[in-house]
């Protein structure tokens, strides 16, 4: 089966699309599928950063798609970024030979629709997977008018591609009632398959927490270390964690470290400039390779989620803090997929954006756990993840589901 891939990040890129499509795409190839790959030749993240035109990856033919490099420093660098993008890819499609089965993501937001077009044009099924749903976002948090031509556009051509669909992929039940609401699809073809973790648990730090580099690194051995791993987006509003880091910043036993890049990082360096906070440290993405002993490394992760991302957005990183097994504090909305979650964790935490006392009775409650309580909490929680988050169970779904649309085609 001939497989081709839609996703503007992919290897060695290390934002989550590029993991998670890299993942797909060499099972798939493992599987015995020939696999073709359409990405972006930029970094995600580092728009300097450019890849080759044409690569491989084992056994995975990698196209790579030219763009501008203003980055996301500025709203009219962002779009002139994504309209070369769109119009360079929708080039190279027209390039490649007919495959049996289109497999597109989200990124860029267009990314849907082209690869719906080009399905209907070689007529073969398309597979739409979801990981968020960019314009409602920007809807949503007030960077677009609901009722403006743009916002009637966007959604128009989402709809079309999810019309275009012969199976829409969504990570959560939130995200399933949300893309059946967004436009008129069977239910059966709306598939919930969650992530899984980004790293192997034999990475993961022991829960007695021994000095490890990116402590060393900090200079915070013996420190109670709170961390935020991942994107600083608009949807992962900060506030409530910066106003404990004040709250705590006379406490010589706490830091916070924030390990990303994003528009909120701009919160976390204003705050400590207004408050002149040494408690807070900021550090760049952790490579995949290291992820688990960076997320390890840390007494209690953050999962950070703004109430109107439910639906529209899930996060991944929970699956790796899960295997990391660390306790974690999901600052955001009860009625999400992370406050379903975090119900079933014995030492998953829960508070409401706004309840800072919350987050410091967290964060007390975690301080005076025993190590041998932290062990107990690791060995639960990776059961969990092997039970319902395997990465190879749920690879292997979604070939299956794969397998039996292009079989069909």
């Amino acid at each position: 089966m001939k497989v081709l891939i839609l996703n503007q990040a992919f290897w060695p890129d290390s934002v989550a699309t590029s993991q998670y499509a890299t993942d797909i795409a060499t099972f798939l190839a493992g599987r015995g599928h020939e696999v073709t790959v359409v990405a972006g030749r930029r970094d995600y993240t580092d728009r300097k950063k450019q890849y080759p035109r044409a690569d491989r990856l084992q056994d995975i033919r990698i196209v790579r798609v030219a763009s501008t490099g203003f980055g996301k420093h500025g709203l009219a660098g962002r779009i002139l970024d994504t309209m070369s993008y769109e119009l360079m890819h929708a080039a190279t499609l027209t390039s490649l030979p007919r495959p049996d089965v289109i497999v597109a993501f989200t990124s860029p937001p267009l990314v849907g629709l082209q690869g719906a077009l080009a399905a209907r044009h070689w007529g073969v099924p398309f597979v739409h997977w979801l990981m968020n749903v960019n314009h409602e976002m920007a809807i949503a948090l007030g960077h677009l008018a609901p009722n403006s031509r743009s916002a009637r556009l966007l959604r128009t051509l989402h709809a079309f591609a999810l019309k275009e669909s012969a199976l829409l992929v969504v990570m959560d039940r939130w995200m399933r009632e949300r893309t059946l609401q967004q436009a008129n699809v069977p239910p059966r073809r709306v598939a919930v398959v969650p992530l899984w973790p980004a790293h192997q648990s034999e990475e993961a730090v022991p829960a007695s927490r021994p000095a490890s580099t990116l402590r060393q690194q900090l200079g915070v051995e013996h420190a109670f270390v709170i961390a935020h791993s991942g994107n600083l987006s608009h949807i992962h509003p900060l506030d409530t964690v910066l106003a404990a880091a004040v709250a705590l910043k006379h406490d010589p036993g706490v830091v916070f470290a924030f390990i990303g890049e994003g528009t909120r990082a701009r919160d976390v360096v204003e705050v400590v400039r207004r408050e002149q906070l040494s408690n807070v440290y900021q550090l760049p993405p952790q490579p995949r390779e290291k992820l688990g002993s960076s997320l390890g490394a840390a007494n209690l992760q953050l999962v950070v989620m703004g109430d109107e991302a439910v639906g529209l957005a899930h996060s991944s990183k929970i699956y790796s803090i899960l295997e990391a097994g660390v306790p974690f504090l999901f600052v955001g909305p009860r009625d999400s997929h992370l406050g379903e979650l975090t119900a079933e964790c014995r030492y998953g935490y829960h508070v409401e954006h706004g309840d800072v006392h919350g987050f410091l009775r967290v964060v007390n409650e975690v301080r005076a756990l025993s190590v041998a309580e932290l062990e107990a909490w690791r060995a639960q929680s990776r059961d969990l993840v092997r039970g319902r988050f395997g990465r190879t169970q749920l690879l292997a779904d979604f070939a299956q589901r794969l397998e039996v649309l292009g079989g069909a085609a």
